[in-house]
């Protein structure tokens, strides 16, 4: 799978692989925000191409299936994770139908504070 975009040379390959992102999001400084299926993660693109993992678990579970995700202007994260589409399809909250975190800019690694 590739994330692609496009620019003045037409469309190119901006992340490969980008592990079955679905919700993209630009942050306050230029940087993609994925919601992986792949990884069960929310990450981020730095400006280098490298990954950091901003989210992989809720408290002592793991994500099932990020799928949404918006940056606001104060640079909060809000994504959502889902019951469905994760790894063998098994919920983290199984008494849920999906679940919304929002991530701060006070944990997230590398934020500016």
């Amino acid at each position: 799978m590739t994330t692609c975009a496009a620019g003045k040379d037409g469309v190119t390959t901006f992340r490969k692989p980008c592990n079955k992102s679905n919700g993209l999001a630009w942050d306050n400084e230029g940087r993609l925000i994925a919601c992986e299926h792949a990884s069960s993660c929310l990450t981020r693109t730095e400006a280098d191409g490298s990954i950091t993992v901003l989210a992989s678990h809720h408290g002592d579970k793991e994500l099932n299936s990020p799928n949404d995700v918006v940056v606001k202007r104060d640079g909060a994260i809000y994504f959502s994770d889902p019951s469905y589409g994760g790894a063998g399809s098994i919920s983290a909250y199984p008494d849920r139908s999906s679940s919304t975190f929002v991530a701060s800019t006070a944990w997230l690694p590398t934020a500016r504070r």
